[in-house]
């Protein structure tokens, strides 16, 4: 932004050159005024476009699960006894009773150190030979086969118990072991980080058997199997008092099963041993059932949304427009104290979208599907029959729509178009008895019917309503997207409609700007020339003054 010189205005004709600019250029910057007002008014009307679109989002998240089978057909696990095992059912879990016997968990390997003298972490690790000479701590060791390098943890040549430790840690992922310090028993802790039986905890060192043996002992607290030293085979010592890992036992429907885990997949249900049977085998039963709750909680959510859509946008449609509050220019603000501000402002954004036929047309559209039937194909599509079946819209599961006038008769804008479960023993009895009815009057979708045979159109009759409000919704985000641009784009550039057109008004206001510029450049010329001019006019008649004055006085 260009500096404003520094003028010193009015010497020569006593005006006040910078007020008398001032207003001239007020009112040259009416039209600019009004540019940045129409550029605000765009501005309000995009965010209220995106207010739609992120409610229209929400109530998307909501209505896509029921256009699924998979939630009409969600299991639920109960287990006669808790504290065994937790269970949870896939939909593809058959429904009945098993009986589950856990025989043992599994388990990992585990290993613990003979007590050491080190009493802080950052004690070095200790290893002297037989006479007492102190033994080069090793670069390197193996577990379960992989290198775990200490090099970049010395300092000065030591290993401290820390450093040891997070040595190890650090190759974790690869050994698939864990170690641990603890400085009041003084002893490390070695744990794998599987179960199973594969799991194990195994050592070697690059450096002779005696060496190794020294180094794991002495400075780990490890005890070897002195059966294992071997000179030509480093890289197999065996570690004495070592907990090897256990697979889990169960007996699931009469058969015997063994995993490395204690979290089970097994016939669709997720089983999670928790209690240790302790060497006694103990018997659970766990029994499958359709999760009615579940669904329930699916439709009652899709209502939920659907109406919180339907009471914020009519509101917005209903939203009355106050012209006589245009938006504030920066000099107004100046004047006006904040809570003023606030108070003006939130009456000019008043109505941004009101009677907005876009919006209008996707509101109705979406009630239009609320109340519309769900035909099925053919007979086998229900569990019914078409002509028994009941089940082919909402009204048929006890949700209805809100009443559109009052009791005396007054239309109720708040109410319309929503929906309530008015029956909810007649939804949770629907889901009950016939839950195929209810999954095919959300989730129908046929094959593409198409007179031509190209498989590109649907027969919308016979399309299920979690379908056809997805549908609808989703074409209802894209031209909102399209009008005011996208709710969570992290684009520079606004393409909307709105956009471009606030781009356009920022060009015009820039030129506009240019142009201000130049004609209060002007106005200062102008002024400047005129300042000029009665300087030198009061110069000669000062000097015509001095002259005939003087001249007068001599004769």
């Amino acid at each position: 932004m260009p500096i404003s010189p520094i003028r010193f205005s009015g010497l020569a004709s006593g005006l006040d050159t910078e007020n008398i600019i001032k207003e001239l250029m007020n009112a040259h910057r009416i039209p600019l005024n009004r540019l940045m007002q129409q550029r605000q008014l765009l501005e309000w009307q995009k965010e209220a476009y995106r207010e739609v679109n992120r409610l229209m989002v929400n109530f998307r998240k909501a209505v896509e699960p029921l256009r699924f089978q998979g939630t009409f057909l969600a299991k639920k696990a109960n287990v006669s006894d808790t504290t065994l095992a937790n269970v949870t059912a896939s939909n593809n879990a058959v429904e009945g009773t098993y009986t589950l016997t856990v025989k043992q968990l599994a388990k990992g390997a585990s290993m613990t150190s003979k007590q050491l003298s080190y009493d802080t972490l950052d004690t070095p690790l200790i290893v002297n030979d037989d006479q007492g000479n102190p033994i080069t701590i090793p670069d390197k060791i193996k577990i379960n086969g992989q290198e775990v390098d200490f090099t970049s943890f010395k300092a000065d040549g030591k290993l401290t118990v820390g450093e040891f430790v997070s040595a190890v840690n650090a190759m974790s992922s690869e050994t698939k072991v864990r170690v641990s310090y603890d400085t009041t028993t003084k002893r490390f802790f070695f744990i794998s980080t599987i179960t199973g039986s594969d799991a194990k905890i195994d050592f070697s060192a690059n450096i002779d058997n005696a060496d190794a043996k020294k180094f794991l002992e002495d400075a780990i607290g490890i005890i070897v199997d002195p059966s294992s030293l071997d000179p030509s085979n480093p890289d197999d010592l065996k570690i004495l008092d070592q907990l090897t890992g256990k697979n889990a036992e169960i007996v699931f429907l009469g058969e015997t099963f063994q995993f490395n885990t204690n979290t089970i997949n097994i016939n669709g249900l997720t089983i999670q041993l928790v209690k240790d049977p302790g060497g006694t085998p103990i018997t659970t039963t766990i029994t499958v059932s359709r999760d009615t709750d579940a669904i329930y909680n699916n439709i009652k959510t899709f209502i939920d949304e659907y109406n919180k859509l339907v009471d914020e946008v009519n509101k917005k449609l209903q939203e009355p427009r106050y012209r006589d509050y245009p938006p504030l220019t920066k000099e107004q603000k100046e004047q006006m104290k904040e809570k003023e501000i606030e108070l003006w402002e939130e009456k000019a954004k008043s109505g941004m979208i009101r009677n907005d036929s876009l919006i209008s047309g996707f509101m109705a559209q979406l009630r239009l599907i609320a109340y519309s039937t769900v035909e099925p194909v053919d007979s086998s599509k229900w569990s019914n029959g078409v002509t028994n079946s009941a089940l082919k819209h909402l009204a048929a599961l006890g949700i209805e729509t809100g009443s559109y006038v009052d009791e005396n008769g007054k239309l109720v804008y708040g109410e319309r178009g929503k929906l309530y479960i008015k029956d909810e023993a007649k939804l949770r009895q629907a889901i009950s008895e016939n839950p195929d009815d209810v999954m095919m009057l959300f989730t129908a979708r046929p094959n593409p019917i198409d007179p031509d045979q190209t498989g590109t159109a649907i027969d919308q009759e016979h399309l299920g309503l979690g379908h056809r409000l997805y549908n609808q919704v989703n074409l209802a985000i894209s031209q909102l997207s399209e009008k005011a641009g996208s709710v969570n784009s992290l684009m520079l550039v606004d393409n909307s409609t709105l956009g471009e057109r606030i781009k356009d008004i920022d060009e015009r206001i820039a030129r506009m700007q240019d142009r201000l510029v130049m004609i209060e450049q002007r106005y200062w010329s102008q002024f400047t020339a005129m300042e000029r001019a009665l300087a030198r006019m009061n110069m000669q008649s000062a000097w015509l003054a001095q002259t005939f004055g003087g001249g007068g006085q001599q004769s």
